[in-house]
C-alpha cells in the first residue's frame, strides 16, 4: 500500500508513526510539507533578539495519554522527567495566589488543594466542587456553557475568572464557542481522574526537539520519505481507484490513499473533481510575546492574570512569555503600540513586571492558531461522497469533540492510522 500524507504537522507525524509500527504489511509513506521543516504549529522560530522560541506556550497536560504514547514510540527512553512541571498561579491586584495540587489520589488532591487556596472565597470553593461534580457526570441541561459556569459576578467573581482563563487556555476561544462534549472531556480528564492528569508540563527543550527531531530518526528506520518545500497543486481521483497528486516541482505521483492534515478549506481547493465541504472554518488568533529579563521577577511557573485581556504569563528564570488568546482585536497593532498597551495593563495587575527589567522582546502573531467550524463536524470522513473515499483526514479540526491541542492532533493521526490498518486487513482477506 502506498500513502501520501499532505502536511507535516503533528497529526501527520503521528499518522506516519502509527501506520509504520502497527500495519500488518509494509506501507510506503510519503510526507509532503510545503515549508522547509516539519512540525507545523509547534515549530518555533530562531529569534535574533531572544533565541529559540515556540509559537505560544504549548502546555502538555498529564492527561495527554496519546501524546505520551507518541513520545515513547519515537524515543523509547522518554520519561516524564524530560518535562518541567508548571506550577499554576493566579494574579489579582498585585497578589499571587498559588494553586496547589497535592500528590494524593483524586478527589483528595482536589479537595485539599481547594481548602488551602486563598484565591477563592469559601462559597466559591463549594460552588466549584459542585460544578465539577455536575459536569463530570455529563448530565447537561439546555443551558449554555456560560450559563452553567459563569455565575453572579458580585458573589463569584474569582470563580468566574478561573473558568474563563482555564478554558480559554485549553480551547483558545471564548466559552460561548465551547461545545458541551468538549467541556465534559476536560472535566473528566483533568479534574475527575488521577492526580497526575491535573498537572501541566513544558519541555526542557523546544517542542521541535521533543516531537520532531526523534521522529526524523525513526522515519529512517521505517523508510518514511519526507519531501520538504513541496506544495501540492492538485489531487485527482482516477478511475482505477488510485489518487494522483501533482506537486509544484512538476512531478505527478499516484497513491492508494491520501491523508490530508491541512485545513479543510485549503484541501477542498485542490480536489479534482471539485467539492465544497458543507462547513466553513474560521481561525482563532493568538499573540505570544517573549521577553529576556535583567533579573528574576517571580518563581518559575504559569500565572493567569485575573480581569485582564492578558491571559497567561509564563516565567522561566530570565525568560518570560505573555500569551493573549482570542486576540483578533489586537492583531492589527504594530509591535511598539502593542507593547505599550501590554505594559500599561500588566502594571495594574502585577507591578513587579516592568519595562525597565526587559532586555529585549519579540512578538509573534498567529491569525489561525486553532480552527473553529460553524457546525462542528466530528469526522469529515463520514460526509464526503464517492470517489473521494480514497481521501482520509487528520488534523485537530477533524475530531472536535476534544480541545484542539497537541493531544488532539496526535489522536487524529492515530484515528486515521486505524482506518488505514483496517482497510489493509480487509484487503488481505
Amino acid at each position: 500500500m502506498e500513502i501520501a500524507i499532505i502536511g507535516g504537522g503533528l497529526s501527520a507525524l503521528s499518522a506516519a508513526m502509527e501506520i509504520s509500527t502497527n500495519a500488518t504489511n509494509p506501507v510506503k509513506i510519503h510526507i509532503y510539507e510545503k515549508k522547509s521543516q516539519l512540525g507545523g504549529r509547534i515549530m518555533g522560530i530562531n529569534s535574533a533578539k531572544i533565541g529559540k522560541v515556540d509559537f505560544g506556550q504549548h502546555l502538555i497536560s498529564g492527561a495527554y495519554h496519546n501524546t505520551f504514547s507518541y513520545l515513547k514510540k519515537v524515543q523509547p527512553n522518554f520519561s516524564i522527567k524530560d518535562l518541567v512541571e508548571q506550577k499554576l498561579h493566579f494574579i489579582r491586584d498585585n497578589k499571587v495566589f498559588p494553586f496547589k495540587n497535592p500528590h494524593f489520589i483524586f478527589p483528595i488532591n482536589l479537595i485539599l488543594g481547594l481548602i488551602s487556596n486563598k484565591y477563592f472565597t469559601f462559597s466559591e470553593k463549594l460552588k466549584l466542587l459542585e460544578q465539577i461534580n455536575y459536569l463530570k457526570k455529563n448530565k447537561y441541561s439546555q443551558k449554555s456553557i456560560s450559563e452553567l459556569l459563569i455565575l453572579d459576578e458580585t458573589k463569584f467573581k474569582n470563580l468566574n475568572n478561573f473558568w474563563k482563563k482555564l478554558l480559554l487556555s485549553v480551547f483558545n476561544t471564548g466559552i460561548e464557542n465551547i461545545e458541551e462534549n468538549q467541556l465534559h472531556y476536560v472535566i473528566k480528564n483533568i479534574f475527575s481522574s488521577s492526580s497526575g492528569n491535573s498537572r501541566f508540563y513544558l519541555p526542557k527543550s523546544t517542542l521541535a526537539k521533543l516531537f520532531v527531531h526523534p521522529f526524523l530518526e525513526k522515519s529512517k528506520q521505517f523508510g518514511i520519505e519526507i519531501f520538504l518545500k513541496n506544495k501540492i497543486n492538485r489531487i485527482s481521483f482516477l478511475e482505477n481507484d488510485k489518487v494522483e497528486i501533482a506537486v509544484n516541482n512538476g512531478n505527478t505521483i499516484t497513491y492508494d490513499y491520501v491523508i490530508s492534515t491541512i485545513q479543510p478549506n485549503e484541501i477542498e481547493q485542490l480536489l479534482h473533481p471539485k467539492i465544497n465541504f458543507p462547513n466553513k472554518w474560521k481561525g482563532n488568533s493568538i499573540i505570544t510575546i517573549n521577553f529576556k529579563l535583567k533579573k528574576i521577577l517571580l518563581k518559575n511557573g504559569m500565572f493567569a492574570i485575573s480581569d485582564s485581556f492578558i491571559d497567561w504569563l509564563f516565567i522561566d528564570k530570565l525568560r518570560a512569555t505573555i500569551v493573549i488568546s482570542n486576540s483578533e482585536g489586537l492583531q492589527h497593532l504594530n509591535n511598539n503600540d502593542l507593547i505599550g498597551i501590554i505594559f500599561q495593563e500588566i502594571n495594574k495587575k502585577c507591578n513587579s513586571f516592568s519595562m525597565e527589567n526587559v532586555v529585549n522582546f519579540d512578538v509573534l502573531k498567529i491569525k489561525k492558531a486553532t480552527m473553529l467550524s460553524e457546525n462542528l463536524i466530528i469526522n469529515l470522513q463520514e460526509i464526503i461522497p464517492f470517489p473521494y473515499n480514497r481521501l482520509l483526514f487528520a488534523g485537530d479540526w477533524t475530531i472536535l469533540q476534544i480541545p484542539q491541542t497537541i493531544e488532539s492532533a496526535i489522536l487524529s493521526g492515530k484515528i486515521v492510522s486505524e482506518r488505514i490498518i483496517k482497510i489493509q486487513q480487509n484487503l488481505k482477506r
